[in-house]
């Protein structure tokens, strides 16, 4: 999880594009905060977590726990590698398979036993529907299960839960590849431009050949789903997203203001999502914004989201079938061995979703959010269009290859879609349904004014937002506002 650092954000503020030609200014544009309480706690719990997962009594707790599960004699243990919602202990073994125990973070991870036993479910899934590499898992953990017979030592309930699974050789990972030569690891990643086209465009058919594997996995439902015995795939419970951890983590939302079920309509689930905005804004207790006028322009832009969901044309397709999407699929989840595709991973975040998610062309493509683009909005859809261009001859290079092998229906073909998705600004809207801190950056720039023409900055935008709602709207709007000033004191 990348936090803004204050260039980034000041950069994001101030280059925001409102139409054509012109900008916002910082201090007009409302821009959402983590609740720094929450925010704080996360930190301490975090820290202290991984503080006591690196104690080497700990690690060689683990390194014995490895051993006895997986089986075979250990070599040698790296120093573990920790990302946003997991700790990795890699063990070398005598037999030249390695092995991994991929701790959950309970730092970061608000729904730990379900996250793993999401993310199990699904890579099982891929490795039995799919050519896409993915690591076989040989034991998975959760809080409750009882301990490993022969290790119950070793296998102490803080370590839970976890998945030990065989380690994916590899050279690198893409983001690596694309990324921009003799820029620092802590620093975000950005795609090299002067990486040869031509080379690009293999890397990006890498990823669209996984893109498309993914689609061709239809569901009933949208949620997380599950391998049955019989062979058949099955939607067993509710989508779980990175954007719900986050809103947990960094928010201080209630877990039960989130989704709760498995939904059988796009309509219903894009409802569910718009209004959760409302509701993030809603029940935060911190930071949400600096004063009346600006919760004001934040209710304001919710509520349009939230109408303009509820407006959006019907199509057959929202009924399903629906296609497998991974929120974190990109990039440096990718892992390259020479030039073939190795393995991808975390699938904590993979669920049955809308076709419309998969429809539209990935966000990573330049590696960094156009939320965090330095340059600012203008420069990232810019740049983004060049990349997107490469991307689709990749996908449709793609698609061709896997109609010729009789793999893929051309009706199944992604790329027109794509193109289509960017074009028509639906691009926008699905990225929106899944943000957390950066949607009103996003609405404002990206949705609105397709909806309701450019304006030359954010005040004539804002002029507009307020002139389309209704008496009632803008009672309700100043009613929320001081209300929640009074409650919170902003």
């Amino acid at each position: 999880m990348h936090e803004k650092t204050t260039e980034e954000t000041t950069k994001s503020e101030t280059e925001a594009v409102m139409g054509p030609q012109d900008k916002t200014s910082s201090s007009a544009l409302p821009l959402m905060k983590v609740d720094h309480l929450a925010c704080s706690t996360f930190t301490k719990n975090q820290l202290e977590w991984l503080e006591q997962m690196f104690q080497l009594q700990t690690r060689q707790q683990i390194g014995k726990l490895m051993t006895k599960i997986w089986g075979g004699v250990p070599m040698y243990m790296p120093d573990p590698q920790a990302g946003s919602y997991n700790l990795a202990h890699r063990m070398q073994f005598d037999s030249g398979q390695d092995a991994v125990l991929r701790q959950v973070n309970r730092g970061t991870s608000m729904f730990p036993d379900e996250k793993t036993t999401a993310e199990v479910n699904v890579m099982r899934l891929v490795a039995e529907k799919t050519a896409i590499p993915v690591a076989y898992v040989q034991c998975v953990k959760l809080t409750g299960d009882a301990r490993e017979e022969g290790a119950e030592d070793l296998d102490t309930p803080d370590l839970r839960p976890f998945l030990l699974m065989e380690y994916l050789p590899h050279d690198r990972d893409m983001g690596r590849a694309l990324n921009t030569p003799g820029f620092p690891d802590e620093e975000p990643q950005v795609l090299n431009p002067e990486l040869d086209p031509a080379e690009l465009k293999r890397l990006y058919r890498l990823a669209a050949n996984a893109l498309l594997e993914l689609s061709r996995l239809e569901f009933d439902a949208i949620g997380s789903p599950e391998l049955m015995e019989d062979g058949s795939s099955k939607v067993t419970s509710r989508p779980l997203t990175r954007r719900m951890n986050e809103l947990v983590a960094m928010g201080g939302c209630r877990r039960d203001h989130l989704p709760q079920t498995i939904f059988t309509s796009t309509h219903e689930y894009f409802a569910t999502l718009a209004q959760l905005h409302m509701d993030h804004l809603t029940y935060q207790q911190n930071d949400a914004f600096s004063d009346e006028l600006d919760c004001r322009k934040k209710y304001v832009a919710r509520l349009l989201f939230r109408k303009i969901i509820s407006a959006r044309e019907r199509l057959a397709s929202d009924q399903g079938p629906f296609t497998l999407w991974c929120d974190d699929f990109r990039p440096t989840n990718i892992l390259l061995r020479g030039d073939a595709l190795a393995g991808v991973l975390d699938w904590e975040f993979a669920y049955a979703a809308p076709p419309a998610f998969a429809r539209a062309p990935p966000w990573w493509l330049l590696l960094q959010r156009p939320e965090n683009w330095r340059a600012g909005w203008r420069d990232w859809n810019t740049a983004y269009e060049a990349a997107l261009a490469v991307f689709l001859a990749a996908m449709t290079d793609a698609e061709d290859a896997a109609i010729a092998a009789g793999r893929l229906d051309a009706r199944q073909r992604l790329s027109g879609e794509m193109r289509q998705s960017w074009e028509k600004g639906d691009f926008w809207v699905v990225y929106a349904l899944q943000m957390d801190y950066d949607f009103d950056y996003v609405f404002w720039n990206g949705i609105f004014t397709r909806h309701y023409g450019p304006c030359k900055d954010f005040d004539a935008v804002w002029e507009k937002a307020w002139s389309v709602l209704t008496d009632e709207e803008r009672r309700e709007a100043l009613r929320f506002a001081s209300d929640k000033v009074s409650v919170l004191g902003g």
